[in-house]
């Protein structure tokens, strides 16, 4: 028997001392003097008994102290699971970028130095031909640029797949900024299906218009909210996730713009949610991005003031499984370069073929990197008491971040975000309780 490599003693100033344990992401909660009597065991299979029947119980079930290869076999399941879903081949995904144009010049955009360009015939033709050969379902999304700019190629290559698969083994999802998201493109897609649509709202009106900037220098918030309107009033077998990208400059907005679009659309909420990602800094960031003390900062303030609770934060079972590091994955570019991952393309050291030749990959050293560099290589991940529940860090993040950066989570300010979590698992008031449901709290005090 062993100490779990996976427990971590934290100490909250407002709740005492605890075991926390990311295998069950169960928190137990002890004494000092207990914890001083645990950290003198040397050896468990002799020195268990010492304690009452019911701890040892509990310590077993929670998996705090495990048999010795427990660890390893969940290191193992962990590695397997990622790799199996990195490796599954059951579905296809194509990101289809219709552009690198855009009628937007926001100031954290990664993508700000792109020229515009779209989508050609024989690039279409291609994708069509990739699509025919495949026996499986596909996802599909729209993506640029814009995609909306190049409208006639998501009506040619719609009505193009349509005509090779079933609808029902076709997933459509767009990535837009909502200023072209017009009614007769609303009409097409209700005809159609979409599935997803992603749409992005940077705070209130007036700091949206400032940070969302349009090329025309008209304002773009009305606009948006109003086909936000009709697309939610034709498209009811579709979601509308609300995106915003948080910086310094508009991070005091989003509890309001939050309660505007929840009391807008009220009777809508099964299909749109509003959701905040923090802008990351990919070496092209012009808009002030904070830093991992802000972040953590912030999300302890929505959810002291607001109790609005962040999905970004809290250690929770993450495959770290994206496009960037499955099989069947990639991004096609206008002109049919193949990449994985959404921020690589237009950067031609990280292109791994054409939509011409798909079966022919090539820069083998990326797509193993993205495919295996990962938390189960990264010593500093393997011996982490965190693993069983962090995805690891971006594999896009990974390549531009320092050393130092290159962890999803500041362990500086982890017990913070453990005593979050334990706060919200004590609230059975807390509608968003599901975010840590599948964790238990043990009120044991010796």
């Amino acid at each position: 028997m062993k100490w779990s490599q996976y427990n971590h003693i934290m100490r909250s100033a407002k709740y005492g001392t605890f075991i926390f344990n990311s295998v069950t992401n169960s928190f137990l909660r002890i004494s000092e003097d207990l914890l001083a009597k645990i950290e003198t065991v040397q050896n468990w299979e002799d020195e268990l008994k010492d304690f009452g029947n019911d701890f040892v119980k509990i310590l077993l079930e929670h998996k705090i102290v495990v048999t010795d290869g427990f660890d390893n076999d969940v290191f193992n399941q962990k590695k397997y699971l990622k790799y199996l879903s990195s490796f599954n081949s059951s579905v296809a995904g194509l990101t289809i970028a219709t552009t690198t144009g855009c009628n937007f010049c926001c100031p954290y955009c990664y993508e700000s130095s792109a020229k515009g360009e779209n989508m050609s015939e024989s690039v279409e033709n291609a994708i069509v031909r990739y699509i025919e050969l495949l026996q499986k379902p596909i996802d599909i999304t729209w993506y640029g640029g814009e995609p909306l700019l190049n409208w006639k190629t998501i009506e040619n290559l719609t009505y193009r797949i349509a005509a090779i698969k079933p609808r029902k083994e076709v997933n459509y999802t767009l990535i837009t900024n909502g200023y072209l998201l017009s009614r007769d493109k609303c009409d097409f897609f209700s005809k159609t299906g979409i599935q997803h649509i992603q749409i992005t709202l940077d705070g209130v009106e007036d700091t949206h218009n400032r940070s969302r900037i349009s090329k025309n220098g008209k304002p773009s918030y009305q606009t948006i909210m109003n086909n936000i309107d009709y697309a939610l009033s034709v498209l009811p077998n579709t979601y509308i996730a609300i995106r915003v990208n948080i910086g310094l400059h508009n991070k005091d907005d989003y509890p309001m713009l939050r309660d505007e679009i929840y009391n807008r659309w009220g009777k809508y909420r099964k299909n749109i949610g509003v959701h905040f990602a923090f802008i990351v800094d990919y070496n092209s960031c012009h808009s002030g991005c904070l830093t991992s003390k802000q972040q953590i900062d912030y999300i302890k303030e929505l959810y002291s003031k607001y109790k609005i609770l962040s999905r970004n934060i809290f250690p929770e079972n993450r495959t770290g499984v994206c496009c960037a590091n499955k099989r069947d994955s990639f991004v096609v570019a206008p002109d049919g370069a193949l990449y994985k991952c959404w921020v690589d393309m237009g950067k031609r050291e990280k292109q791994v073929g054409t939509i011409f030749e798909p079966d022919k990959t090539t820069n083998l050293s990326l797509l193993s990197r993205y495919a295996v560099e990962d938390k189960f290589s990264d010593l500093r991940c393997m011996t982490c008491f965190l693993l069983p529940l962090c995805g690891g860090l971006c594999p896009a993040i990974k390549g531009i971040s320092l050393p130092e950066n290159a962890c999803p989570y500041d362990f500086q300010y982890i017990d913070s975000i453990l005593e979050m979590a334990y706060e919200i698992m004590q609230s059975a008031k807390c509608k968003d309780s599901d975010l840590v449901r599948f964790g238990k709290i043990v009120e044991r005090k010796i």
